[in-house]
């Protein structure tokens, strides 16, 4: 998991990496609404499509967060659990 990280940490950290990532942030629904103020009806579809969108680049960012923290959070980050060492 940890060179996983690294990977996507090297990768997104870049100059165009960051504009990609930057990209999908504002595609994939983490820096716009989901839903538009005033929609008459909302289509769950389209409302789940969205959420998975997001979930996509918040998976990429949590992943390079992994590789930025210290060797014990990532254990945690990693497992979810605190271990010792």
């Amino acid at each position: 998991m940890n060179a996983l990280a690294e990977d996507y940490y090297r990768t997104f950290t870049t100059d165009p990496g960051r504009r990609v990532l930057e990209d999908l942030e504002r595609e994939g629904f983490v820096t716009r609404p989901m839903l538009l103020a005033g929609a008459a009806q909302v289509d769950p579809y389209r409302l789940a499509a969205a959420a998975g969108q997001q979930n996509f680049v918040l998976r990429i960012k949590a992943m390079i967060e992994t590789a930025k923290a210290p060797p014990r959070e990532k254990i945690v980050a990693a497992t979810g659990t605190p271990r010792e060492g």
